[in-house]
């Protein structure tokens, strides 16, 4: 009977090594399993999160696009007002040019019969 006590021992010690070596192994999986978890999760994240600008992005787009419409419509409708306006500037203008151009004749005329005035005396 001895030698199969011994035998027995012998399976018991390469019993506790396997039990050992598979809870190493199944460790290993748990942190490699962990670090994949992570990194999906972080993915996901960025993924919402890029998806969550685009779609804010487009939603601004999409206002501002409806305020440049409203301003195109604006400025067809005020063109006349405008082109009204602008011509009625345009004619003070010219006129207030034309008044400044005939003072400035009439005052170097005076200023010129001046100077006759005195080379004749």
């Amino acid at each position: 009977m001895p030698p199969a006590t011994a035998e027995k021992k012998q399976r018991k010690a390469s019993l506790a090594e396997n039990i050992s070596a598979i809870r190493k192994t199944c460790d290993s999986i748990l942190k490699l399993m962990e670090g994949q978890y992570s990194a999906i999760r972080k993915q996901l994240q960025s993924e919402r999160k890029l998806k969550e600008n685009t779609r804010r992005a487009n939603r601004e787009s999409g206002l501002e696009s409806g305020i440049k419409k409203t301003m195109a419509t604006a400025r067809r409708v005020l063109a006349p007002v405008f082109d009204l306006l602008g011509k009625i500037i345009n004619f003070l203008g010219t006129v207030l040019l034309g008044r400044v151009l005939i003072l400035l004749v009439e005052w170097l005329s005076k200023k010129r019969k001046s100077k006759i005035k005195y080379k004749v005396l």
